[in-house]
């Protein structure tokens, strides 16, 4: 039988097979990039939403308030 080529397994920068623990290193290393990548900051339209978002709750919050003090 012809023996399988390992030259899929081979990293080109290391000439070997990675081990568990570089493996390791680059999920927590690809994690972080995606993770930081992930933070940006809010634009314009997600502060408007949330500002809305607020005047909802605290207008809720007054509503509920009045109800109390007309049940008092």
């Amino acid at each position: 039988m012809k023996e399988r080529s390992s030259r899929f397994l081979v990293s080109p920068l290391l000439g070997s097979a990675p081990t568990a623990l570089q493996r390791l290193f680059l999920l927590i290393l690809l994690s972080a990039v995606f993770g930081i990548a992930g933070c940006e900051q809010q634009g314009p339209a997600e502060e408007a939403g949330q500002k809305i978002d607020q005047t909802a709750e605290d207008a809720g919050d007054k509503m509920n308030e009045a109800k109390q003090s007309l049940t008092d």
